[in-house]
């Protein structure tokens, strides 16, 4: 994955649209945060939420943590 700049504008417009339909979906008292990239390799990892970036980071170690401590999985769920 690269860059860390704003969402691919091929994406732009359907994740703000996904995104003002969650905030209102689950109000005020949960966040969400919704990630979009491209299978395989490169492209850029697109993510929008209604959390500050400081949460989700917070968010972002803690469910690498819990993946890291389940044994390795194949396929799809």
């Amino acid at each position: 994955m690269t860059s860390d700049t704003e969402i691919d504008p091929e994406l732009k417009q359907v994740m703000n649209d996904i995104g003002r339909i969650l905030s209102y979906a689950v109000g005020d008292q949960w966040g969400f945060f919704l990630a979009v990239y491209p299978f395989g390799e490169g492209g850029r990892f697109n993510y929008i939420s209604n959390s500050n970036r400081r949460d989700v980071i917070i968010l972002l170690k803690e469910m690498t943590a819990r993946f890291e401590g389940q044994p390795a999985m194949k396929g799809t769920a």
